[in-house]
């Protein structure tokens, strides 16, 4: 089987079967990433990360993964959809989603308090919810983290123990996580949130 930088090569060389397995591969991710971050608009900011992928392609040195480089445009997308959706300059990555108008998001869940988790990450600047998201939902490396960001390395592990930290004392000051079911974000378990959150389908939203 193909690796995705085998794909994504192909593809950028104008092989359109090989992008359309690179996009069948990858498309979840990304529109788990996006989904998370934005209302309705998931699947026509997904279209969008694709043709920008494809646009930049020259870009892609294979110092990381495909998967990093294409989560990286997208995260791109995200800003560039709130900056055109503000009626003045912001630092979007300094705010969070909620602040900045989200749609509900489209995620759904079986188990309540991971709808908590979510609405709690949502209220995250945006910096801090993607770095939690790339190293627990999408299981990237430091590396990979860093390329998305576009950070130096150096910072990713500092970037996740602050995150985890704001996400612990929202999430424990939701009056919504009284009744929740035990655990929390800052426990050993995270890895088992993430696991569950991994599995989340995005609805569509076209879908009656």
């Amino acid at each position: 089987m193909p690796t995705d930088e085998e794909l994504f090569t192909r593809w950028s060389a104008g092989d359109r079967a090989a992008g359309d397995a690179f996009i069948r591969r990858l498309f979840e991710p990304v529109r788990r990433f996006l989904a998370s971050k934005v209302g309705a608009e998931v699947e026509e900011l997904a279209q969008l990360t694709f043709s920008r992928v494809l646009e930049a392609r020259e870009r892609f040195e294979g110092r990381s993964s495909a998967k990093s480089f294409v989560l990286g445009v997208a995260r791109n997308v995200i800003r560039e959809h709130y900056r055109h959706r503000a009626r003045a300059p912001v630092d979007v990555e300094e705010h969070s989603v909620a602040d900045l108008g989200a749609g509900p998001s489209t995620l759904r869940w079986r188990r309540r308090e991971d709808e908590h988790l979510l609405a709690s990450l949502r209220m995250l600047p945006l910096h801090m919810q993607s770095v939690l998201e790339l190293y627990y939902w999408e299981q990237l490396n430091a590396r990979e983290i860093a390329e998305v960001l576009e950070v130096p390395e150096g910072t990713v592990a500092s970037r996740l123990r602050r995150a985890k930290e704001r996400l612990r004392g929202i999430y424990e000051g939701s009056p919504a996580t009284a009744e929740a079911a035990e655990g929390s974000p800052a426990d050993p378990a995270l890895e088992q949130w993430a696991e569950r959150l991994r599995g989340a389908v995005p609805l569509d939203p076209r879908t009656p």
